[in-house]
């Protein structure tokens, strides 16, 4: 894997950890579906971003890269 992949690994995978803390806290709070429109927002992003994930550690196994997971 390049540097740049490794650092947008480490990148995408704080801010999962951190978007999935806040998904955890906020998912019983009251109010509207308009209210909470950034909860549901931040559901998509969550699931883009491990989507994204999940297609860099795909590609570096079909690469045989040495920082793949294995």
């Amino acid at each position: 894997m390049t540097a740049d992949r490794i650092c947008a690994v480490w990148l995408i995978t704080a801010y999962l950890a951190n978007a999935a803390l806040c998904l955890v806290v906020y998912s019983n709070a009251a109010g509207s579906v308009t209210s909470r429109a950034g909860w549901l927002v931040t559901v998509c992003i969550v699931w883009l971003m491990g989507l994204e994930l999940l297609r860099i550690y795909v590609d570096s196994l079909k690469q045989g890269d040495q920082y793949s997971l294995r």
